[in-house]
């Protein structure tokens, strides 16, 4: 038999082989799985040497580190120590963002912050404004001023606010994502959704962080919470902030703008 297959042409040969290869696989042949494409690596997130907006009330002020016209409450002439006799924080330095931003080595681009300001376009009621008209100063205002796209682009942005809606009583309305009416934006929660709609769409590579503060009832909380996880934005809930022990004037401390400082930083840099 082995003297046969020795003899038969090459060409036969090589067709016997083929068929006994065929055969031998019983036609199941084994297919290796693709492998599956590795996870990109992704960074762990942290401040360092980040470019920043601040966009905030007073307790974000300082004098000379805001635009020119916008009302500060720390420093309020602008010199350092100038409102030592309502506060001890007496050098920008002393501020919770200057902190921030000293520890991490960040670059300030913009603070749009005005004292007494509103997110939405309603504020404090007075003799001179019956109505509270706050659309001047408002965060929804300034941030189109001091924040568009073509004028300022953070890798960060800081939003620190909403107090102050809370303290006027402005009306809370109801969250909405798009459509909104200019009696929408009169009202706290439409607003605050306007106003992270706006800064996604200004800025959508940056991380923008909503700094909550720890005045706001339940309902206000529930409704900050829902907003900033519909936008996909960090939300920073602050504690201890506004007892009285913490606070001067009825704004943050140097120890309190050290506190505040601190539990960002926590809450943001990821290990």
């Amino acid at each position: 038999m082995n003297r046969f297959l020795f003899l038969l042409p090459r060409t036969l040969w090589a067709l016997l082989l083929c068929l006994a290869v065929a055969c031998s696989s019983g036609g199941d042949e084994v297919v290796e799985p693709t492998p599956e494409p590795e996870a990109p690596i992704v960074e762990p997130f942290t401040l360092n040497n980040k470019s920043l907006a601040l966009l905030g009330d007073s307790y974000t002020t300082y004098g000379g580190w805001i635009p020119e016209g916008y009302l500060t409450w720390y420093a309020i002439d602008g010199v350092d120590g100038k409102n030592s006799s309502k506060n001890d924080v007496n050098a920008v330095s002393d501020t919770w963002w200057h902190i921030l931003m000293t520890a991490h080595n960040c670059t300030l681009l913009i603070n749009s912050s005005y004292s007494g300001s509103p997110i939405c376009n309603t504020g404090y009621k007075t003799d001179t404004n019956p109505t509270g008209d706050e659309t001047a100063t408002s965060f929804i205002t300034r941030m189109k001023q001091d924040l568009a796209a073509s004028k300022c682009s953070p890798e960060v942005i800081l939003i620190l606010g909403g107090t102050n809606d809370h303290y006027a009583g402005a009306p809370s309305g109801t969250i909405k994502y798009a459509g909104w009416s200019n009696e929408d934006l009169k009202c706290f929660y439409p607003a605050f959704a306007y106003m992270l709609d706006y800064l996604k769409g200004q800025h959508p590579t940056a991380r923008i962080i909503n700094i909550q503060n720890d005045c706001f009832s339940t309902e206000e909380a529930e409704a900050i919470a829902a907003i900033t996880a519909h936008y996909e934005v960090q939300n920073v809930v602050l504690s201890n902030i506004k007892g009285s022990a913490n606070l001067q004037g009825g704004h943050p401390t140097k120890a309190t703008m050290k506190r505040i400082a601190e539990q960002v930083a926590a809450a943001v840099n990821e290990e």
